[in-house]
């Protein structure tokens, strides 16, 4: 991974990819003091360090491996690359160092499967007990795992799927609380040969199944990473499908509008994952983190503040930029607050056009508007408490008079929709954002209608026609009677 290397050596134990689900298991927090314990030649700690560099400058790694040979590959490959943050201790877990009692905030450990005097013979005593509980057993494991970890450290240990019952037992035995357990089949649909386990030492019981992996040669080359935007509720922080905590919660790294906002959403759900701006001020920058990340296999979630990423939201430069390297992207869909507000209206929603913010200037505003204002499609605006009053006086200036409604509170305490004319306007004060839904025109509206009353009729009698002539089409034009026009002619 970005040109890093391990040193390996045939003749000695080589790794499988055992190890590798074992580093793309366990999750890194910053600032983690991090054991490998039975660290061979050290692939689960340097492949969880490539797999983590985004947070490298913070993290600590010790490595604990009883046979030199191995234990020099290790030191071999830090310096190759350059590592400062590595230690490697050639030692036995049950005469680790009393400095290293309650140090590390996370243990990763890929220990021997097989009991003693079980599973195939190995004439190579170097190999056999990398496979076999020949110097180290699983208890004695989980007590170096309770002598090295702090209260509240995690370890995540890879072992044989039907020795998880043991694998339980012994770390609760040492006051460590299994937290997650992941299957790993070799095919689909088939009995599960490997296990991987969190456990957190003073953790609370309670224990999260997650999806089994299916470790094969097929399935690596079908599986591809995907980065995933991800629809937040609005408001009520219960309106989130259980597809979309399932995929925070296995997030590798979230991407979000303001990490502030998104915490409350996390903490709610007691997820904790790191988090990187992507707002509409760096969207390029921040596409391009996220496609490292997707490439270096680390699953990437893209969401906003509220509701459907890129709908009024930063997203769309990510999702082109995302688009033009080849890099999958999907949506889980969710809350939306204009397709909320539209039910509210109770307007028309057969055919809809949703136009998202106006421009802040009038002039672009009514540019904008005017495009639309022949469409019989109900429209949906968004628009800020500041600029409800400018936009319904503009929607009046192009549009005429129309029925609409105000949504604002989606989906919290104080959620109202308020029907209203534009000609008459929104009363009150303006709190939170809202969503204005307006009708569309009428089948064979004339464009005229969107004049005012007296502009309405003077454009008439400017065109020849006399005051009661002109009176008369434009009651025609606005499908009402000449005596309601009539008080707007008494001084033309």
């Amino acid at each position: 991974i970005d040109g890093l290397k391990i040193v390996q050596d045939e003749r000695l134990y080589r790794f499988t990819s055992d190890s590798v689900l074992l580093s793309r298991f366990a999750k890194a927090k910053k600032r983690d003091k991090i054991a490998d314990f039975c660290a061979g030649s050290g692939i689960v700690a340097f492949h969880f360090y490539a797999l983590n560099k985004k947070l490298a400058d913070g993290l600590e790694f010790t490595l604990f491996e009883m046979q030199k040979e191995l234990a020099d590959l290790s030191v071999k490959t830090a310096l190759y690359n350059g590592f400062e943050n590595f230690t490697v201790e050639n030692c036995k877990l049950q005469e680790m160092a009393e400095k290293y009692r309650e140090q590390f905030s996370l243990v990763l450990c890929n220990p021997p499967y097989e009991r003693a005097g079980s599973g195939f013979d190995n004439d190579e005593y170097h190999k056999a007990i990398c496979r076999k509980e020949l110097t180290l057993t699983l208890q004695e494991i989980a007590k170096a795992t309770s002598f090295a970890l702090k209260f509240g450290g995690r370890i995540c240990m890879l072992h044989r799927a039907d020795r998880l019952p043991e694998v339980c037992y012994h770390l609760k035995e040492v006051n460590i609380e299994v937290k997650k357990i992941q299957f790993v089949g070799g095919r689909c649909a088939t009995k599960p040969y490997l296990v991987m386990v969190e456990g957190v030492k003073g953790g609370k019981p309670g224990c999260e199944i997650l999806e089994t992996i299916v470790n094969s040669r097929e399935s690596v080359r079908k599986k591809r990473n995907m980065v995933s935007f991800v629809a937040t509720p609005r408001g009520n922080l219960k309106d989130i499908t259980l597809r979309a905590l399932e995929t925070l919660k296995e997030a590798d790294v979230i991407f979000c509008e303001d990490t502030r906002h998104t915490i409350k959403l996390l903490n709610a759900y007691e997820i904790k994952k790191p988090l990187y701006a992507c707002h509409k001020f760096n969207e390029t920058e921040a596409a391009e983190k996220i496609i490292a990340a997707s490439r270096r296999g680390e699953n990437v979630v893209v969401v906003s503040d509220a509701g459907t990423p890129v709908v009024s939201d930063p997203g769309t430069i990510v999702c082109k930029i995302l688009r033009e390297n080849g890099e999958p992207y999907t949506l889980l869909p969710g809350a939306c607050a204009f397709v909320a507000a539209l039910v509210l209206s109770a307007l028309p929603a057969g055919r809809f056009a949703f136009i998202g913010f106006l421009p802040d200037k009038n002039s672009e505003k009514k540019a904008v508007l005017e495009k639309y204002k022949d469409s019989d499609l109900t429209l949906a605006f968004h628009s800020a408490p500041q600029d409800v009053d400018k936009d319904i006086k503009a929607m009046y200036e192009v549009f005429g008079d129309r029925n609409a409604c105000a949504v604002r509170e989606i989906t919290k305490l104080h959620e109202e929709a308020v029907n209203f004319t534009l000609k008459g306007g929104l009363s009150g004060e303006k709190r939170g954002e809202y969503v204005l839904v307006v009708e569309g025109a009428k089948e064979g509206e004339s464009p005229l209608n969107a004049l005012s009353e007296v502009e309405h009729i003077k454009h008439y009698m400017a065109a020849g026609l006399d005051k009661k002539e002109a009176l008369k089409r434009a009651a025609k034009d606005r499908g009402v009677t000449k005596s309601e026009l009539y008080p707007f002619a008494i001084d033309l």
